[in-house]
């Protein structure tokens, strides 16, 4: 589904996604799609080796199983992602 599809089906239905598309251009797309039309709208991504390039196209963080096992890996990465210290 392309972003901007996504914008228009569930921008006011909910407060958030989990975005598990493994096309690199959908997962960059679909944070800076949503956060144009709502700054408020929590984006995730569901896959580890897409996490950095959507934190930095303004996803929110991640839902994913290896945080599970390195926890304080990803909460640096998030962390380090949205203080712009890469």
């Amino acid at each position: 589904m392309a972003p901007m599809r996504v914008v228009e089906w569930v921008v006011d239905l909910s407060t958030g996604l989990k975005a598990t598309v493994t096309e690199y251009r959908h997962t960059l797309g679909v944070p800076r799609e949503v956060k144009r039309v709502r700054a408020d709208f929590s984006v995730l991504s569901g896959w580890e080796d897409l996490i950095l390039p959507s934190l930095l196209a303004g996803a929110d963080g991640s839902i994913c199983a290896f945080a599970n096992v390195a926890p304080e890996l990803y909460v640096n990465l998030v962390h380090s992602a949205r203080d712009d210290n890469l």
